[in-house]
């Protein structure tokens, strides 16, 4: 997983992943934040997952980079 700053959002490159796997990722984003946590989107065929905050992003990538 990849972590880059664009505008004021970070951006979490989750690379080439399976649908069920960007589902269950997007479920416990909303588990832990709600709707407030940001977006998902799928960009020349990798999943990048759009937080509104730092700290999102990073517990984000301690649960699921491998």
């Amino acid at each position: 997983m990849k972590l880059a700053k664009v505008n004021d959002k970070w951006h979490v490159n989750a690379g080439k992943i399976t649908r069920s796997s960007r589902s269950q990722m997007v479920a416990w984003c909303y588990e832990s934040w709600q709707s407030g946590w940001g977006e998902c989107s799928l960009r020349q065929d990798e999943t990048v997952f759009i937080f509104e905050q730092l700290n999102q992003a990073n517990w984000f990538m301690l649960k699921w980079n491998n």
